[in-house]
């Protein structure tokens, strides 16, 4: 294997993976069955803007655009939030699977290691070909 990503992985679980590591999973980790990619509202909301610009420097009015688009979706998803559609067949096996994960790691059934390994898995990006 290769010794710098051996390293690497080494500094990984020394730093943030083991129990007594300097930045353990509690802090940095939430166990969630949820489907969104991050837990961070700020994180999600900059990478839904950055991904509306194709240059470094937009003119203005592409700018004003896409805050405006932005501030649209807000108010939609805002008065939507009060209720609840049922999710795609997709969606619910996929918060099932979660869910169980979620459980086997809090009662011991799996280790740390196990869960992160089948949840690296579960979110492995998709080959495009």
């Amino acid at each position: 294997m290769n010794e710098k990503l051996t390293k690497f992985n080494d500094y990984l679980v020394e730093n943030y993976i083991a129990n007594d590591s300097i930045f353990p999973p509690e802090i940095w980790a939430e166990k969630s069955n949820s489907i969104h990619r991050t837990t961070n509202s700020c994180e999600s909301f900059h990478s839904k803007f950055n991904s509306q610009f194709y240059s470094p420097h937009p003119n203005i009015f592409n700018f004003l655009n896409i805050l405006l688009s932005i501030q649209s979706d807000t108010r939609i998803i805002i008065r939507s939030s009060n209720t609840t559609k049922p999710h795609r067949k997709e969606i619910r096996e996929k918060i099932k699977f979660l869910e169980n994960e979620i459980s086997k790691y809090d009662t011991g059934v799996s280790s740390r290691f196990q869960y992160i390994k089948i949840m690296a898995n579960k979110y492995r990006p998709r080959k495009i070909v």
